[in-house]
């Protein structure tokens, strides 16, 4: 290189620029006639003086004056006949060597001036497809990939600038291709290869550059292989915009061919710049820099190579040269190493790597803010979504392409799938425009997941789903990672297109479930790396950011993935403590993740199928109620009001129940409690109580487990109770029994009293008797009083239902036993065989079990001849024998009567010992712990 250090400081720079152009699809090469010489294309001067020998004139005369004259002279046929054949068209040419190194650059537009075909040629034979735009009329239909100007023209197009009329005429003769290569010029950065200083072109196109660039000299580059370095030279060619680089001074061959001299420059061009550990990583991570999010495996790949590990989420150097380069991305010493250290920082921000660790401290590094809209997904704020999609679309415009694609990401979560799909049309148009490739990439992957959802939803008009259906066919998106520019091998949108990181996660979780599950059923001490729980945890909430921050909408697999994560900390969670003395040294423990997050919490809601919750293995360990952290609590409260407070009747209206779901079986706060129960009083209906009846009645259970029944939520209860009466009597149907049950269960512990007579006597009046009879015992003494004066005259029919109700009545000591009703019951069992014998049988099972018989023995002597194993086991549970007894048997019967059987101790010991074996043989199910914790554990 020059012996000037500072030239080597100037020659170093450019490179860097030109290369970081490079990367960033933002270098464009302007290539002139000294690149195909070697193929036996004549110089600019040659050429000239072939065209002189025609003319038979001599002196020096300007070198676009000679084919003027020649044109002036011989007229057009002949003018344009004696120039292709001296600038050889029609013949096959062989590419060279810098044909070649040009093709290495990979840049997006390559601008000419030559006339030959040969970097057409370069392209096929490197298996690249190039679109040439020779005219003004090819300009309005470039479309993706990449593109080649011929800016003078050609010989198919008999368009090519070579005299001096077409230089003066060029302006009006090729308007378009001016303004665009202008536009070119004006943004990206140039690199001019194959000039010599006296080609006519280059006046031309310098002038252009110093309009446009003015004095930002570091966006223009020319190759000089023919000059020794030359200062006044350079001074000269700076004051046009240029910055020149001699080869000569470069040193990088020492052959005399201005060809080899050319070449080795090229060459040193695509060198790997001799950059340190920092400048390295800074290199490779740049390929993330476009995104919101970055996925931790894409930096712990970079950092790796570099002898950099990842330790707690914290970045940790392996050896004195990696921390010396950690410790720069703090105290760098020149403008270099700032620019790279401020470049990864910004990265790292975006990522889950908490901190840096050096050798004094850790410094945690500050994590970007989530946008309005993602902070009101994650609190399921639809209402907050539906307010932002409005406000959005009046700032919507081509120039701020990413507003599009957030408009779809809303609709999307707001299920608006046809508005999605529309607003991803108008994002993946404006993203190409704007070189925003990824996102573009993204933007068109949305939209066939997006078009497929729509295929399926027969809501939308067949018109829509027919020209969705043609439009997604189009879309190729392999052909489009294809075309994108500067994309590597590994680039993550290729691992997006392949399922690549689906796959490696998918692997990578199930390891994790496997360690999570393994760690919380034995013992371990003194482990030094985080709880499997806990890496496990961390990877999936990495893999979450990074698809919802940049955009991408869930598929099928996500939700495999996301609900086998769930399966297995939702395990670890309801795994008990455990704790063993070590020689009476030290103790052992297990690990389980102690409660649940905020992140878990989401996922449950978000990704998890409501039908899991009856999963036999979750549902085994459910003694308890899950625990949340204090975020999660928090957290809880937030989503409960949105979900709550969200009209109710709308396409979100699945989410707000399957939070009613997840609310049986996990922590509450009186909050959430009053929160849902107000919002069962506005979301009512006779369909939703039904449908969702199951789920209803497990949160009031929950809420009677957890102790929250305080008279807030008394009071909540009874407005329930009336309302459900209300709508029972204006329907006139009693499908809510289960309900009425469960907020009776509330008013019981808490103390409160039903006093609201006149609906219960409404009820009365249009027989609906089940509502009243459950509700007896938590009315007050008037109430109760009034009851029994409805039922004093009541005349029971010859039927089941009938008889159930005099069951209950008698039971509940509305009204005594009556002789003639039992006398009937007993005759019709004998003598009537179209009854259902098992339902008279569990009526007369039901009051000898309260002891509100008339007639024992005679009841008994049905049993005995009658009734089933279970019905024999209770209607004498102290000589059953205990080798046939079904734990499933205690579900059919209520709570009263198991309590009683659980305070008998040899009865007790039997079937908790039956319990034993049924654990072990994984045959318990949510409510068969229940009853066990309740009743029969201690």
């Amino acid at each position: 290189m020059a012996n000037n250090l500072n030239t080597q400081q100037e020659y170093s720079e450019s490179r860097r620029i030109i290369r970081q152009a490079q990367r960033d699809d933002q270098l464009v090469l302007f290539v002139g006639a000294g690149v195909s010489i070697n193929s036996g294309m004549p110089s600019w001067g040659k050429a000239i003086g072939e065209i002189q020998k025609h003319l038979k004139i001599n002196g020096n005369l300007d070198y676009l004056a000679i084919p003027q004259y020649y044109y002036n002279l011989r007229g057009k046929n002949d003018y344009n006949s004696l120039m292709r054949k001296v600038f050889k068209y029609g013949e096959r040419l062989s590419t060279n060597e810098l044909h070649k190194l040009i093709m290495r650059f990979n840049s997006t537009s390559i601008i000419t001036t030559n006339y030959d075909n040969l970097l057409e040629q370069a392209a096929e034979e490197n298996g690249e497809i190039v679109q040439v735009i020779s005219c003004d009329s090819d300009l309005p239909y470039r479309s993706a990939g990449k593109e080649l100007i011929k800016m003078h023209g050609d010989f198919e197009h008999d368009n090519f600038v070579l005299k001096e009329d077409d230089y003066s005429h060029y302006s009006s003769n090729f308007k378009l291709i001016e303004n665009y290569i202008k536009s070119i010029i004006g943004s990206k950065v140039v690199l001019f290869i194959g000039y010599s200083f006296s080609d006519p072109d280059l006046r031309q196109i310098f002038s252009w550059v110093k309009d446009i660039l003015g004095n930002n000299v570091r966006r223009a580059y020319l190759i000089d292989p023919v000059n020794e370095y030359d200062s006044g030279l350079e001074s000269y060619y700076r004051n046009w915009g240029i910055n020149v680089i001699f080869s000569k001074a470069l040193n990088k061959d020492g052959s005399d061919s201005i060809e080899s001299r050319l070449a080795g420059t090229l060459n040193w061009l695509l060198e790997s710049e001799n950059l340190n550990v920092l400048g390295r990583i800074n290199d490779t991570l740049k390929d993330y820099k476009n995104l919101n999010y970055v996925y931790e495996k894409y930096i712990t790949q970079v950092f790796e190579k570099e002898n950099v590990d990842l330790k707690n989420n914290c970045l940790v150097g392996k050896d004195e040269k990696s921390k010396k380069a950690l410790n720069k991305l703090f105290s760098w010493s020149d403008e270099v190493e700032k620019n790279a250290a401020v470049s990864i920082l910004e990265i790292l921000k975006r990522s889950s790597i908490k901190g840096i660790s050096r050798k004094q401290n850790t410094i945690f590094i500050p994590h970007k803010k989530i946008e309005n809209w993602q902070s009101a997904l994650e609190q399921f704020d639809y209402q907050k979504l539906i307010e932002l999609k409005k406000e959005n679309d009046i700032y919507l415009s081509e120039n701020n392409p990413l507003g599009y694609l957030i408009q779809a990401i809303i609709s999307y979560y707001l299920t608006d799938y046809v508005d999605a799909y529309n607003y991803l049309k108008r994002a993946s148009q404006h993203l190409y425009h704007y070189h925003m490739y990824e996102y573009y990439f993204i933007s068109q992957l949305n939209r066939e997941r997006i078009g497929k959802i729509i295929l399926k939803d027969y809501s939308v008009s067949s018109n829509i789903r027919c020209k969705v259906k043609r439009e997604i066919a189009a879309i190729n998106l392999e052909k489009t990672v294809d075309a994108i520019p500067h994309l590597n091998e590994n680039n993550f949108l290729r691992d997006i297109l392949h399922s690549r990181y689906l796959y490696e996660l998918f692997q990578d979780v199930y390891e994790k479930s496997q360690s999570t599950k393994a760690e919380a059923n034995t013992y371990s001490i003194g482990l030094e790396s985080p709880p499997a729980y806990q890496q496990l945890r961390e990877t999936m909430e990495d893999f979450w950011k990074f698809e919802q921050r940049n955009y991408i909408i869930p598929r099928t697999q996500d939700f495999f993935i996301y609900r086998m994560y769930i399966h297995h900390i939702l395990l670890s969670t309801l795994q008990p403590d455990k704790e063993e003395k070590f020689i009476n040294l030290f103790s052992v423990t297990n690990r389980h993740a102690p409660c649940i997050t905020k992140f878990d919490l989401h996922i449950m809601l978000q990704y998890m199928n409501p039908g899991e919750w009856e999963n036999d293995e979750i549902c085994r360990y459910l003694y308890a109620p899950i625990k949340l952290d204090d975020k999660a609590q928090d957290y809880l409260n937030t989503i409960t009001q949105n979900l709550s407070s969200l009209s109710k009747n709308t396409n979100l209206d699945d989410m707000y129940w399957h939070l009613i779901i997840i609310c049986g079986y996990i922590q509450l706060s009186p909050k959430v409690v009053e929160t849902i129960l107000n919002s069962f009083i506005d979301r009512y209906s006779l369909y939703n109580f039904v449908t969702n009846m199951n789920s209803i009645t497990m949160f009031i259970k929950n809420i009677i487990d957890q102790k929250l029944y305080s008279k807030k939520v008394a009071e909540f209860s009874i407005k329930l109770l009336d309302l459900i009466f209300e709508k029972s009597i204006e329907e006139k149907k009693e499908d809510l029994t289960n309900i009425v049950i469960s907020l009776r269960n509330i008013l019981y512990h808490s103390k409160m009293k039903y006093k609201n007579f006149s609906l219960l006597k409404e009820l009365n009046r249009n027989n609906l008797l089940k509502s009243i009879v459950r509700i007896y015992d938590v009315c007050d003494l008037p109430t109760q009083k009034k009851i029994k004066e409805l039922f004093e005259t009541y005349e029971f029919k010859k039927s089941i239902l009938d008889w159930q109700l005099y069951q209950d009545l008698v039971i509940y000591n509305i009204i005594p036993p009556l002789q003639n009703v039992e006398d009937e019951i007993l005759a019709e069992y004998s003598n009537n065989p179209n009854l259902d014998k098992k339902a008279m049988r569990i009526v007369l099972l039901n009051l000898c079990l309260n002891q509100k018989e008339l007639y024992r023995m005679k009841i008994e002597k049905i049993f005995e001849e009658d009734g089933t194993k279970d019905e024999k086991w209770v209607i004498n549970p102290k000589e059953y024998n205990y080798k046939d007894f079904s734990i499933n048997w205690l579900k059919h019967y209520n709570a009263p009567l198991i309590r009683k059987l659980s305070e008998n101790k040899d009865i007790n010991k039997s079937i908790r010992n039956c319990f034993i074996e049924a654990y072990g043989e994984r045959k318990l199910d949510s409510e068969l712990m229940d009853i066990y914790f309740h009743y029969f554990a201690k």
